[in-house]
């Protein structure tokens, strides 16, 4: 370089480096980690990239969450570990973290047994507002063995 040239004049260009994703502040998300009307970014920096990805339908930690997004909310969570025999014990960070829920209901059709908990969170509402912060939670099992099968937990549109 001259002397009394400016040093940027002839610098090198800039190396583009990859954009990482930040988590989500803590106050920013629905949920304790990423969950149920969170974003695809709160959940990717919480779990990594997704196993697979299918489009709208994502799969996280392996294939034990299998996760649909809409307008870049998660608005169903599958969760499919069977082998824990029971709700994996991560479940629960994945519900909205104000949550209000409603008493459990139980049915059986012999074959199923079916225990429905539905909840309404204020926060759900404010970052998807057309759920109207209503969301239900789904566990499954085996009706003659009592075997754990699998949870669902989502939400709908109310227009």
């Amino acid at each position: 370089m001259r002397q009394g040239g400016s040093a940027t004049a002839h610098a090198p260009p800039a190396q583009q480096s990859e954009v990482k994703t930040e988590a989500p502040k803590p106050a920013d998300r629905i949920c304790l980690q990423a969950g149920l009307g969170d974003t695809l970014e709160t959940w990717v920096a919480c779990y990594g990239k997704p196993h697979r990805d299918n489009g709208t339908l994502k799969n996280f930690r392996g294939d034990d969450i299998v996760v649909v997004f809409a307008d870049n909310r998660a608005v169903n969570i599958s969760f499919q570990n069977t082998a824990l025999g029971t709700v994996p014990p991560y479940a629960d960070g994945m519900y909205p973290k104000n949550a209000k829920y409603s008493p459990a209901t139980e049915t059986n059709d012999g074959t199923i047994r079916k225990v429905t908990k539905t909840g309404r969170s204020d926060l759900l509402k404010k970052y998807a507002p057309k759920t109207g912060g209503r969301f239900v939670i789904i566990t499954q099992y085996d009706a003659k063995t009592d075997k754990y099968l699998g949870t669902t937990a989502g939400y709908s549109r109310y227009d």
